[in-house]
């Protein structure tokens, strides 16, 4: 989605799968996941911002 000038929608639809399936992920995978959301201009997506109460280790 990403390649198709589809940021938005490809960094929404992962976090809603993290999301979905209660994933927990370490605080270096959100980390890298906002860097990644921030490259493509899409960090501020609400979807990304809620998933840092549910880090794991």
């Amino acid at each position: 989605m990403a390649q198709n000038a589809e940021e938005e929608l490809a960094v929404d639809d992962l976090c809603h799968v993290i999301e979905y399936f209660h994933l927990s992920i370490s605080r270096t995978q959100y980390e890298r996941l906002t860097e990644l959301a921030g490259q493509l201009g899409v960090a501020d997506l609400p979807q990304l911002i809620d998933l840092e109460p549910s880090l794991g280790d």
